[in-house]
C-alpha cells in the first residue's frame, strides 16, 4: 500500500516536473517569439525610418537642385537684362553723342585739370539734374539741389510766359519780345562795385526741357531743335548780368538751336565742343569734364580712377525776377545769338538728359564802331589809339615772322594760321612771292601783338577776358590799316579751306 502511494507520488511529481518544463518551454517559446517579433518590429521601423530618411534626403536634394536651377535661371535672367540694358544704354549714348568717362591715370587727370584751369578756357561739367554758370578761366558754379529747384522754377515761369506769345506777333521794327528771368550779381571784395574782373558769367547751362516748356520734344539723334524761346545773357553798366528769354518766330528770331556732339580729346580725356565762327567771332572751344559732379552725381567715377577737377566759381549771387514782364529788346542784342544743346548722362547714368547752353557775347562793352571794319569795339581797351598805317610798304623779315608765330601761338591751334605762317616761311626762303594777302596778314599779326603788349598781356598767354581783348585789338588793327571785316583780306583761299576742314573735323 505504501509502495503504491510512493509510486503515485513519484508519478505526480514527474508530471508536475514535466508540466513545469512544458510551461517554461512555452514561456521561453513565447518570449523568443516576442523577442523575434520585437526585433522584426524594430527592423521594420528601422527600414521605414531609413526609407523616410532617404526619401527626405532625395526631397531635399531635389529642392536644392530646383533652387540651384532657379538661382542660375535668375542669374541668367538678370545677366541678360543687364546685357540688354547695357546695350540699350550704349545705343542711347551713341545716338545722343555721349561718351563714357575715360579711365584716368593720375598723370592724365593732372593734365586735364591744368587744361580746365588754363587762361581763356571755357569749361562746363557733367552735372546731372543741376544748373551751371561758367566764367572764362575762373571756374564753374554748379548749383546745389535746393538752388537748382529754385532757379529752375524761375526759368520755367519766364520761358512759359514768353513762350505763350503767339508766334508771328507784330513787333516794332528792330525789336524782339522777351522777358528777364534771373540775374547774376558778382560779389566784389570790398569795392562796392559789381564789376569784378573775371567774374562775368559767359555760359549758363540748364535742362533743355525748361526752354521747351512742354511744347517741343527733344530726342537723341536730332541735329537741331526748334524751341519756342531762346536765351541770352546781357550785362548792364553796373556789371550786373541777366538771363533773358526771347520769343522765337517774332522779330526775325530763329527757333532753330543746334545740337552739338562733343569730341573726346585723347590727351586730356576731356570732351570738346567747338562753337563755329559767326558774326566776326572766331571759333571757340568749350572743354567739358566728363566725370560726373554735383549733388545728384553718383559717388563714383564709374571706374575707380582719379578724375580731373574743374575750377570752382564762387562769389556770384543769383536772383529771380519779382514778376515775369514781357517787354521789347533791341534786335541787335540777339543778332549773333549763340546757344546750343548737348546731351549728358542723367543722375542714374543709364539715361540721358538734354542740356541747353547759352553763351554770352565774348567781347564785353563797346564805345565805338570801326569806320572801315564796321565792328563794335572799345577804343580805350584796344592797346592804344588808331594809327594811319600802310601794309603795302611792309618788308617780310625773320624777326617779323617770329613775332607772327609768337602772337598766333597764344590762340587755339588754327590750320588757317599754319597755312599763312608756312607761306611766310617760304617767302623768307625765296620760294614764294609775297602777295597782298601775305602782307596784310603779316602786318596785322605784328600790330595786334603790339597792342596786346600795350595792354600788358604777357607774350604767349591769354588774358581772362580773352575774347574781349582780341576783339578790341583785332578791330583796332583793322582800323589801323583801313581794312574791312572780310576774312579774305587776311587769309588765302587755301588757308580758309584749311579752316573749314578743321571745323568740320571738330564737329564730327
Amino acid at each position: 500500500m505504501e509502495k503504491n502511494q510512493e509510486i503515485e507520488s513519484q508519478r505526480q511529481s514527474e508530471e508536475a516536473r514535466r508540466a513545469e518544463e512544458a510551461r517554461r518551454a512555452e514561456e521561453a517559446r513565447k518570449a523568443e517569439e516576442a523577442r523575434k517579433a520585437e526585433e522584426a518590429r524594430k527592423a521594420e521601423e528601422a527600414r521605414k525610418a531609413e526609407e523616410a530618411r532617404k526619401a527626405e534626403e532625395a526631397r531635399k536634394a531635389e529642392e536644392a537642385r530646383k533652387a540651384e536651377e532657379a538661382r542660375k535661371a535668375e542669374e541668367a535672367r538678370k545677366a541678360e537684362e543687364a546685357r540688354k540694358a547695357e546695350e540699350a544704354r550704349k545705343a542711347l549714348f551713341a545716338k545722343a553723342g555721349v561718351l563714357d568717362a575715360p579711365v584716368y591715370t593720375p598723370e592724365k587727370a593732372k593734365v586735364a585739370t591744368a587744361a580746365l584751369a588754363a587762361a581763356g578756357t571755357m569749361a562746363l561739367n557733367r552735372a546731372p539734374a543741376m544748373l551751371q554758370a561758367s566764367t572764362v578761366a575762373q571756374g564753374v558754379m554748379t548749383t546745389s539741389s535746393e538752388l537748382a529747384g529754385w532757379v529752375s522754377g524761375a526759368l520755367w515761369r519766364a520761358a512759359a510766359e514768353v513762350g505763350s506769345i503767339r508766334a508771328g506777333t507784330a513787333v516794332a521794327a528792330g525789336s524782339v519780345l522777351g522777358a528777364f528771368a534771373i540775374g547774376f550779381i558778382p560779389t566784389a571784395a570790398g569795392t562796392g562795385s559789381a564789376q569784378v574782373p573775371g567774374r562775368d558769367i559767359n555760359m549758363f547751362a540748364f535742362q533743355a526741357s525748361l526752354a521747351a516748356v512742354g511744347d517741343t520734344a527733344i530726342r537723341p539723334g536730332m541735329t537741331s531743335v526748334d524751341l519756342p524761346v531762346r536765351g541770352f545773357i546781357t550785362t548792364d553798366d553796373d556789371g550786373k548780368q541777366s538771363v533773358n528769354f526771347v520769343r522765337t518766330g517774332v522779330g526775325g528770331v530763329s527757333a532753330s538751336v543746334p545740337v552739338f556732339r562733343p569730341v573726346r580729346d585723347e590727351k586730356t580725356g576731356l570732351d570738346k565742343i567747338t562753337l563755329p565762327a559767326m558774326g566776326g567771332v572766331p571759333a571757340r572751344t568749350i572743354l567739358i569734364n566728363p566725370v560726373p559732379t554735383g549733388p545728384a552725381a553718383p559717388s563714383h567715377t564709374g571706374n575707380g580712377s582719379p578724375g580731373p577737377r574743374t575750377p570752382v566759381h564762387t562769389g556770384t549771387n543769383v536772383r529771380q525776377a519779382d514778376s515775369i514782364v514781357v517787354t521789347t529788346f533791341p534786335a541787335d542784342v540777339v543778332q549773333d545769338l549763340q546757344d546750343f544743346i548737348l546731351w549728358q548722362p542723367d543722375a542714374a547714368e543709364i539715361g540721358v538728359e538734354a542740356i541747353y547752353v547759352m553763351v554770352s557775347k565774348p567781347y564785353g562793352e563797346s564805345n565805338a564802331k570801326g569806320k572801315y571794319s564796321g565792328r563794335d569795339f572799345h577804343t580805350e581797351k584796344a592797346g592804344g589809339p588808331i594809327q594811319n598805317l600802310d601794309w603795302k610798304t611792309a618788308k617780310i623779315d625773320r624777326a617779323g615772322v617770329d613775332k607772327v608765330k609768337l602772337h598766333t601761338g597764344r590762340f587755339t591751334e588754327s590750320d588757317a594760321n599754319k597755312v599763312m605762317i608756312n607761306r611766310l616761311e617760304n617767302i623768307l626762303k625765296g620760294e614764294l612771292q609775297a602777295t597782298d594777302t601775305d602782307r596784310r596778314f603779316y602786318t596785322h599779326e605784328i600790330r595786334e601783338l603790339e597792342r596786346y603788349r600795350n595792354l600788358d598781356v604777357e607774350d604767349g598767354k591769354l588774358p581772362y577776358n580773352s575774347g574781349e581783348v582780341w576783339n578790341n585789338t583785332h578791330t583796332a588793327t583793322l582800323e589801323d590799316y583801313q581794312l574791312g571785316n572780310d576774312e579774305v583780306l587776311l587769309y588765302t583761299k587755301e588757308a580758309l579751306k584749311a579752316a573749314e576742314e578743321q571745323e568740320l573735323r571738330m564737329l564730327k
